[in-house]
């Protein structure tokens, strides 16, 4: 089984069409069952799409044309490519963006819900962070992007509370996404006193391990190599290979973030 974790920084390139395009050539190659993507956007301008194959609404915010999930499916159908998707809309960013999270699988979606992480739930503040869960066959996968470890307003050891809850469920539970976290850091080592296995670690075989080099968005004062972005698994599994993947070694660069996949 192959899982695949991204924040694309969607809309935020000129080349965000191209860079769709990579993805979903990556995908190809590779099959992943499992594909969690973060900062997935749309103007809100946009006209509400209609008819989109596999897809399934996980909130209130109506998917657009210009959805960059929405241009990931249609170029995965037009290579014949049968995915079933969900997006949550989780805030308005910069004043011109629906932001929110996506899931892909190759696996019928049995469920799919969502989950508010912050004690915030106003959709036009930028602190809101949610989590977007769905079911299948083959276990619980849970997208999220959370805040910031020392925001004083929105506390990140609440949104962690939230976020391993899910853990309740009776299948293998996998958190996936942009944990804005170092592993040095006190809340990752309350993920992995909480039940959670880091994927990284447990992985025979490991072929990068940075996600994110130097000054990013929200990270603007950084000038170091990090990784903030993971794979958490509920037990400890067989972990073949953990990839960091779109580095600019063996894939273009695609995002401000560099991806993650496992196999296992």
């Amino acid at each position: 089984m192959k899982l695949l974790t991204l924040n694309t920084h969607s809309l935020h390139s000129k080349n965000n069409l191209a860079n769709c395009q990579v993805l979903c050539d990556f995908i190809e190659k590779e099959l992943p069952d499992i594909v969690a993507l973060q900062e997935v956007n749309q103007e809100v301008g946009e006209k509400i799409s209609t008819t989109v194959s596999g897809y399934i609404p996980a909130g209130d915010v109506p998917l657009k044309d210009g959805n960059f999930a929405h241009f990931l499916q249609e170029n995965l159908m037009a290579k014949k490519l049968c995915y079933e998707f969900s997006w949550l809309g989780m805030k308005q960013g910069y004043g011109r963006f629906d932001e929110g999270l996506a899931i892909f699988s190759r696996n019928s979606l049995k469920e799919v819900t969502n989950m508010l992480l912050t004690d915030t739930a106003n959709y036009f503040n930028f602190k809101k962070r949610m989590a977007l869960i769905a079911e299948t066959d083959t276990g619980v996968f849970v997208n999220c992007h959370l805040g910031w470890e020392d925001d004083g307003e929105e506390e990140y050891n609440k949104q962690i509370a939230r976020l391993i809850s899910c853990n309740n469920f009776k299948k293998d539970v996998f958190l996936m996404g942009d944990f804005n976290i170092t592993p040095d850091s006190n809340s990752y080592e309350t993920i992995m006193s909480s039940g959670f296995y880091d994927t990284f670690s447990l992985a025979e075989k490991k072929i990068g391990e940075v996600t994110v080099s130097g000054k990013i968005d929200g990270w603007e004062k950084n000038t170091q190599d990090k990784r903030i972005d993971y794979i958490f698994a509920n037990k400890k599994i067989p972990v073949k290979e953990s990839r960091v993947v779109f580095s600019g070694k063996s894939h273009p660069v695609i995002s401000d973030h560099f991806g993650v996949m496992i196999s296992f």
